[in-house]
C-alpha cells in the first residue's frame, strides 16, 4: 500500500526502518542504505536501487510481480548471508509461471507490458516496464526547477525448467536505464538565479542463474552465478564523474535436512570478484582523477537448525571471509534460540558478529582499510493466533572499526583508518489483523524507537546520523471488494525530526 510497485517503499512500512524521503532507500535500525544487503534466489544484489541525484529519491530496480516471497530481516540473520553491517533483504522469484497470460500494468507514474507462456516443464516470461516521475513532482514538489523528471526505462527476460522431478534451472536477465536532470538551489554567484544543473544518466545490467536438486542421502544442492555491470554518467556542473562497476558472484550450497532427528546442516561457499573505475573531473580543463581497484573475496558458511528440548529450538552458525583487497579476513559466529510459549507465544534470543567491506567511495581512495563490524543482540516475543500477529522486539548493535578520514581533505589517503565507533538500540512493535476486528480489512501497525549515535567518516565527534528518526510510525490498511475484484489501499507514515 502507498509503494507504487517499488519493493523498498513496501518494506519502509515495517518495524525497524527509518523513512528517508530524499533518499528513498532503506535504512534499517540506525544504519546507514549501504547496510542493507538484497539478494535474489541466494546470489547478492550490487546494485538493488536506480541511480539517483541529492534530494531525489531512489527506486528499487525490481518489479514485485516477479517473486512468490520477500524475506526482510532487521538483525540477527542467517550465516549465509553476509556483507551486510544492519539487515538482509530475500528476494525469491517465481518458480515455473503458473499459465500463459498476457498483462498490462497502469501506475500513476507509469505502466509495464508483460507476456508469460506456459509449457510442461518450462516457462518464459518477458516485461517492459516505463516510469516517468514528472506527474508525481509536480503534484508534490511544484517549485523543483527539472531539466528531466526521473525517467526509468527496462526490461527483463526469464526462463526456468525443471530438469526432472527434483531439478530447477531458473535465469533472470534484466536491463534497465535512468535519466534525470534537475537544476538545484547553490549559493555560488554562478548559479545564484538558474541554480546549480546536475544530470545522471545510470545503466544496469544483471544477470542471475540458479539450479538445484536433490541429492542422495538427504543431501540437495542450490547453485547459482550473478552478473552485474553499472554504469553511472553523472554531471554536477561543472564536474564530470564516470564511475563503472562490474561485479560476478559464484555460490554452492549443500544441505541436508535429514542429516538427525535433532539437527540439520547447511554448508556453503561464495566467491565473488569485482572492478571498480572512476574518472573525475573537476572542470572541464582540469586533470583526470582515474583511481580504480579489484576486489576477489571468498566466503565458507556453515549452519544447523536444533532441536534441543520439546519447546526450545536453536540455529548456530558461522561464517568466514576473506578479502584479498583487505588483506584481511573474517569470522563470524552466530547464535539463535526459541522457546515456545504455548500454541501462540514464541520468545527468542540472537546474538552475532557482521562484517562489511566499506563501500567503494572509501576503497576508491584508500583500498587498505579493515572489515567494518557489528555486534548484534536481539530479544523478542512472538503472539500469534489466526488472522493476527503481535511481535515485539528489543535490540542492541554496538559498531566497531568505522571508516573515519579527514573532512578537510577527503583525498587524504593517509588519514583514512578503522577507527569509527557507534551504537544503535531500541524497541520495535509490529501488529496486524487480517480481516478479523474489520471484515474485509487487512491492516498493520509499525513502531519504532531508535536511539543511536556514531563517529564515522567525517565525524569530528559521535552524534546521531542525519539518517535516524528516533520514533517511526507507519498504518497500513487494505480493503478488498470481492465482487469487483479491487483492493483499496492506504499508508500514513510518520518519522520524528532527523538531525541535520
Amino acid at each position: 500500500a502507498g509503494a507504487n510497485a517499488d519493493i523498498a517503499a513496501a518494506l519502509n512500512t515495517l518495524p525497524g526502518t527509518t523513512r528517508v524521503g530524499e533518499e528513498g532507500k532503506l535504512f534499517v535500525r540506525g544504519g546507514a542504505a549501504s547496510e542493507t544487503r538484497t539478494y535474489l534466489d541466494g546470489l547478492p544484489v550490487q546494485s538493488p536501487y536506480g541511480g539517483a541525484v541529492s534530494g531525489v529519491p531512489a527506486r528499487g530496480r525490481f518489479a514485485p510481480r516477479l517473486f512468490k516471497g520477500v524475506m526482510f530481516s532487521t538483525g540477527g540473520y542467517s550465516a549465509e548471508y553476509g556483507q551486510a553491517l544492519s539487515a538482509v533483504v530475500g528476494l525469491s522469484s517465481v518458480d515455473l509461471d503458473p499459465e500463459t497470460q498476457t498483462g498490462i500494468s497502469l501506475l500513476s507514474v507509469g505502466g509495464s507490458l508483460s507476456h508469460s507462456q506456459r509449457w510442461d516443464r518450462t516457462s518464459a516470461s518477458a516485461n517492459v516496464d516505463y516510469t516517468n516521475l514528472a506527474p508525481y513532482f509536480g503534484l508534490t514538489a511544484p517549485g523543483q526547477r527539472w531539466e528531466q523528471a526521473p525517467r526509468n526505462l527496462g526490461g527483463a527476460v526469464r526462463l526456468a525448467h525443471r530438469t526432472g522431478p527434483d531439478g530447477l534451472l531458473k535465469t533472470y536477465a534484466t536491463y534497465n536505464s535512468q535519466q534525470v536532470a534537475i537544476r538545484q538551489p547553490d549559493p555560488e554567484a554562478a548559479y545564484a538565479q538558474q541554480g546549480r544543473l546536475v544530470a545522471l544518466r545510470n545503466d544496469n545490467y544483471y544477470l542471475n542463474t540458479t539450479y538445484r536438486t536433490a541429492l542422495r542421502r538427504g543431501w540437495s544442492l542450490n547453485a547459482g552465478l550473478a552478473l552485474a555491470r553499472e554504469h553511472n554518467d553523472v554531471r554536477p556542473e561543472p564536474q564530470q564523474i564516470d564511475e563503472l562497476e562490474r561485479t560476478a558472484t559464484a555460490r554452492l550450497v549443500l544441505t541436508n535436512d535429514s542429516a538427525s532427528t535433532w539437527f540439520n546442516l547447511k554448508l556453503g561457499t561464495e566467491a565473488t570478484v569485482q572492478r571498480y573505475d572512476l574518472r573525475y573531473r573537476a572542470t572541464a580543463d582540469a586533470p583526470l582523477y582515474t583511481p580504480g581497484f579489484t576486489e576477489k573475496r571468498t566466503a565458507v558458511f556453515g549452519e544447523s537448525d536444533l532441536s534441543l528440548a520439546p519447546r526450545l529450538t536453536g540455529r548456530v552458525g558461522l561464517r568466514g571471509e576473506y578479502s584479498a583487497l583487505l588483506n584481511k579476513a573474517s569470522l563470524a559466529p552466530r547464535l539463535a534460540l526459541a522457546w515456545q510459549l504455548g500454541a501462540t507465544g514464541q520468545l527468542s534470543a540472537i546474538g552475532g558478529l557482521y562484517y562489511q567491506n566499506p563501500t567503494n567511495d572509501l576503497l576508491r581512495v584508500q583500498p587498505k582499510l579493515g572489515f567494518e563490524r557489528a555486534a548484534h543482540y536481539l530479544l523478542s516475543y512472538q503472539y500469534s493466533t489466526a488472522g493476527r500477529t503481535l511481535r515485539a522486539e528489543a535490540y542492541l548493535k554496538d559498531y566497531q572499526h568505522l571508516v573515519r578520514y579527514n573532512r578537510a581533505n577527503v583525498l587524504d589517503a593517509s588519514a583514512y583508518a578503522n577507527t569509527g565507533h557507534g551504537y544503535a538500540r531500541g524497541l520495535d512493535i509490529f501488529w496486524r489483523d487480517r480481516y478479523q476486528t474489520f471484515k474485509k480489512v487487512d491492516y498493520w501497525v509499525s513502531y519504532g524507537l531508535l536511539d543511536t549515535r556514531r563517529q564515522y567518516r567525517g565525524d569530528l565527534a559521535e552524534a546521531v546520523p542525519t539518517f535516524a528518526s528516533t520514533h517511526s510510525l507507519s498504518v497500513v490498511g487494505k480493503y478488498w471488494f470481492e465482487k469487483q475484484h479491487l483492493q483499496l489501499s492506504t499508508t500514513l507514515s510518520y518519522g520524528s525530526p532527523r538531525a541535520y
